[in-house]
């Protein structure tokens, strides 16, 4: 008997690490996932009370549009423990990048690949289940002042990509040279549509959103604003929220080329389009972390 336990144990061990084909989307509560613990400590204890319990918080892509089906398809779901909801990016046919505050803490994560819309079964989606031993965080995350708010997440298998499951490029080393400042990016993600949603939505939505200069984000966050950074501005009526935390900030290059050039970081608790400035992990800074971890190459 117990021989025959320890081997039903085995088979699990080893089975729930792998794809399941809509096996994992039941196991989650999508009407009542919990908001990421997505705002600096530092900046926290300094922020007046009343604007963070006065507020309400908005939290989505915010006057964005809906994703043509497949335009994103390196945009990843990320379920920390069926508890929350978080995006992140298909950087390899074995890895997702995301941020560090989605997965620090959690025992596994629920991924979901070519994704379109999130509620259904749709053909093109790939699902895992990975364990927090197998997530690597950047050794220097700071959950004090959110620095280096970056992870990645190891695919249980190597994938085949199709058409909506494609890697995201990385920069190239000389893109860290590259000055966005004023540049339009491209912010994907499923977050709120309203300010008084109670669940996400459940199309992928995408928002542009402008570059400001690093000096303008010191400007609301002081000191932990820093050159490993990006910051981009919620003045225009876009934005990104809640639930976007983890996911993608794309540039598209003058060739056409697309790289991931931020991972969302968190957000100012007075709103989403109030005019304050939203941080994002800069990912050239961490190329050769990324290329150490992951055996991607990185193109000079």
């Amino acid at each position: 008997m117990a021989a025959n336990t320890l081997l039903v144990l085995l088979v699990f061990i080893i089975s729930v690490g792998n794809s399941v084909k809509n096996g994992l989307r039941s196991e989650v509560d999508w009407d009542n996932l919990k908001m990421p613990d997505a705002l600096p400590e530092v900046y926290r204890l300094h922020l007046p009370r009343r604007v963070l319990h006065s507020v309400p918080p908005s939290e989505r892509i915010v006057g964005g549009e809906i994703a043509p089906i497949g335009e994103y398809p390196y945009h990843v779901g990320i379920v920390p423990n069926f508890g929350t909801w978080c995006g992140g990016s298909l950087i390899s046919d074995q890895y997702v990048l995301t941020a560090a505050h989605c997965v620090d803490d959690c025992m596994f994560v629920h991924l979901y690949l070519g994704a379109h819309n999130i509620r259904e079964d749709e053909e093109s989606q790939l699902e895992f289940k990975v364990f927090f031993e197998d997530i690597i965080i950047h050794p220097d995350w700071n959950f004090a002042i959110f620095a280096n708010d970056i992870a990645l997440v190891p695919l249980p298998e190597k994938i085949q990509f199709r058409d909506r499951i494609k890697p995201i490029a990385l920069p190239s080393r000389s893109d860290d040279e590259l000055d966005l400042e004023n540049d339009v990016v491209t912010a994907t993600g499923w977050g709120y549509i309203y300010d008084n949603s109670t669940s996400i939505t459940n199309l992928l939505r995408y928002a542009k959103l402008r570059v400001l200069p690093l000096p303008v984000c010191r400007h609301f966050y002081l000191n932990i604003v820093f050159e490993t950074n990006i910051c981009t501005s919620t003045g225009l009526g876009q934005g990104v929220c809640t639930h976007d935390d983890g996911g993608p900030l794309m540039y598209e290059k003058k060739d056409g080329t697309r790289i991931l050039v931020g991972v969302t970081s968190f957000i100012n608790p007075v709103g989403c389009v109030s005019g304050w400035a939203t941080m994002h992990a800069r990912v050239s800074k961490y190329l050769d972390w990324i290329s150490q971890a992951t055996g991607i190459a990185i193109i000079n």
